[in-house]
């Protein structure tokens, strides 16, 4: 079977793990196909400082439970539509 590698990107409302909130998830699969979408996060701080996404935009995403699942089930159907298993290699965490 062969391998895919999906790469992730998010942008979150600051960079403490305990207190700041995912407010966009980007993928790129290496076949080309992507997915993104906007998250609502629980509240609404210093957003369009930290991350240039507007709270209006912000409002109108899913809530990450909603918005996981869709990335999710868009990673389960690539993977079953290449036949390959899924890889996920995070790159600039310390």
């Amino acid at each position: 079977e062969d391998s895919l590698l999906f790469y992730l990107d998010f942008e979150t409302t600051g960079l403490d793990v305990l207190s700041d909130h995912i407010v966009e998830i980007g993928v790129l699969c290496e076949t080309l196909e992507c997915f993104s979408t906007v998250v609502c996060p629980p509240k609404f701080a210093d957003g369009p400082n930290v991350h240039g996404i507007e709270d209006e935009e912000l409002r109108e995403g899913p809530r990450f439970s909603e918005a996981f699942w869709r990335l999710y089930r868009f990673c389960e159907n690539i993977s079953e539509i290449r036949g390959g298993k899924i890889f996920v290699r995070f790159y600039g965490l310390r």
